[in-house]
């Protein structure tokens, strides 16, 4: 890897340690500027997403750093004024760094896939519910790593969600393979502390990409950007 990562990493360092470790990701690019974002979404194809990039944004839908469907270059260019026009209004003191542009992934299913250290059992997978509504319904479940496809694809049984378990099934093998690749990547990762895949995503065509992710390492006493605790979760 091109660093050594420490502390709570950006999700575009999150992802490029996932992508290194065969994670599977979303086109995507991070650029910086109005027209780099339009040359970017040209080369993915429309529709595409822009996100903003900062260290210091936590949830980037809440400062209105997110914009979904946009289908032409005019759209992007005015998108990326308007995410750094909201953002830097929202959260003044924070870093801005631009935007990732990413293809619009036609969604089945939404998955969370975490870690996170217990004090005193160590290092845990969390499997669950995901995408804007993980908060809410908090349905997960808990397996200490290191974690077999066995034992991930116990982890999916054991959720209730059976409209999701039901999306899940006809590429059940898939998924379970993301996951387990995801739990032997955060088994390697020395000084993992915290890891927030959210969402993991089925798309409509049958694969399985990360499109969204956050990781804390040892070498910080900040929390993680976004969820917390796993391990208090039912």
């Amino acid at each position: 890897m091109p660093f050594e990562p420490s502390g709570v990493l950006s999700e575009a360092d999150s992802k490029a340690i996932l992508h290194a470790l065969g994670v599977p990701l979303a086109r995507e690019r991070h650029v910086h500027g109005a027209d780099a974002a339009a040359r970017a979404a040209a080369e993915i194809v429309f529709p595409v997403a822009l996100k903003i990039v900062s260290p210091d944004i936590a949830h980037k839908a809440a400062v209105g750093g997110v914009r979904l469907k946009l289908n032409s270059a005019g759209d992007v260019r005015e998108a990326y004024d308007a995410i750094m026009r909201d953002a830097g209004s929202a959260a003044p003191s924070a870093r801005l760094d631009g935007v990732v542009v990413s293809e619009m992934v036609p969604i089945a299913a939404e998955l969370l896939v975490g870690t996170y250290t217990d004090a005193t059992f160590g290092r845990a997978l969390v499997v669950g519910v995901g995408g804007s509504l993980v908060e809410e319904i908090k349905d997960v479940a808990i397996a200490l790593l290191p974690a077999s496809r066995r034992d991930c694809a116990a982890m999916l049984e054991r959720m209730h969600d059976r409209s999701l378990k039901t999306r899940i099934r006809p590429h059940l093998a898939a998924v379970v393979e993301s996951i387990a690749r995801i739990a032997a990547m955060a088994a390697a990762l020395p000084g993992l502390v915290e890891m927030d895949i959210n969402p993991l995503a089925l798309t409509a065509h049958g694969n399985v990409v990360a499109l969204d992710a956050v990781m804390k390492f040892s070498g910080t006493d900040r929390a993680p950007d976004r969820r917390q605790n796993f391990g208090t979760r039912s």
